[in-house]
């Protein structure tokens, strides 16, 4: 089972059927002219609850700097029953993109201000943030994090500046400190992705990351920037499974119409020996694809 976030809804598709599920629609804030939220973003999996975690964004009234929306919420689903709860309502987290749990911490990707916020789900509250830069504001459009091998690991996009680069450092160092705020650029690993630009995504494969060019519609290597598939479309989202790795895709599309549910989605199986795309599926109405994570 693939469970999918979009512009419109979280869905859950049957990577064998092809049979789509909607989970979740786009209403869980409403508002009193139109609705406050504005799509589902990060996803990922909680180990300890063996709930799906689901980020949306949302405008729930903290100052606007310079992105759409300025809070997010954090919705916990069932992937069994489908079953989902609001768990968490969290100001002051603009734009969010990718987000992962580990050790009940949930961490997000405030792409507004440049920045880790580091959730706790058992105080349920942020324990520490992870500062990139002095400066509060979008300068690399942090983007994507994973926790994996015992690191935590994020995506700088880096708005085409310069080269995509990944950021890397101990997660018991995080989940362990009593300060409220630490500027990780001047104590993690930070490593180039050679050649790329407009990132998205940190899958862990084999010895290295899978990642999106999204720009260029491509699947490429962190560790030598290639491109191993050319998907062709506005590329975002990576999710591996035991016999292959699935890509969402979005049309192209400007920023203001980009998340109608006039556009389609797609996903991409791609064989896992030879990149080879093996089918392409279509998402009706999804508006844009953003996040995807496979559960057996």
């Amino acid at each position: 089972m693939l469970f999918i976030t979009t512009s419109n809804g979280v869905l859950r598709v049957d990577s064998d059927t092809h049979q789509i599920s909607v989970v979740m629609t786009n209403k869980h804030t409403p508002g009193f002219f139109k609705k406050k939220a504005s799509g589902y973003f990060g996803i990922c999996f909680n180990s300890i609850s063996n709930k799906i975690i689901v980020a949306s964004r949302e405008k729930l009234r903290t100052e606007k700097l310079d992105k759409p929306t300025t809070d997010t919420k954090l919705h916990e689903i069932d992937p069994v029953t489908l079953s989902h709860i609001t768990i968490a309502t969290i100001h002051d987290v603009h734009d969010v993109h990718q987000i992962d749990c580990q050790n009940n911490f949930v961490y997000l990707t405030d792409t507004g201000k440049n920045r880790i916020p580091v959730y706790s789900l058992d105080k349920k509250k942020i324990t520490t943030t992870l500062n990139i830069g002095e400066q509060r504001t979008d300068i690399n459009h942090v983007n994507a994090v994973t926790c994996y091998d015992d690191r935590l690991n994020i995506g700088l996009n880096n708005r085409g500046h310069k080269e995509s680069e990944i950021l890397s450092l101990p997660l018991s160092l995080i989940e362990t400190t009593s300060r409220d705020n630490i500027l990780v650029d001047k104590i993690a690993d930070i490593k180039a992705v050679p050649g790329v630009h407009h990132s998205h995504d940190l899958e862990p494969y084999q010895d290295f990351f899978l990642m999106c060019a999204s720009h260029d519609g491509l699947l490429i290597r962190s560790d030598t920037g290639q491109a191993i598939t050319e998907i062709g479309d506005w590329t975002r989202g990576i999710a591996i499974s035991d016999k292959e790795i699935w890509v969402s895709a979005s049309q192209y599309a400007k920023r203001s119409k980009r998340h109608s549910n006039k556009l389609d989605g797609y996903l991409y199986r791609i064989d896992k020996n030879n990149y080879k795309i093996l089918e392409k599926i279509v998402i009706p109405n999804a508006g844009q694809m953003n996040d995807l994570i496979c559960l057996n």
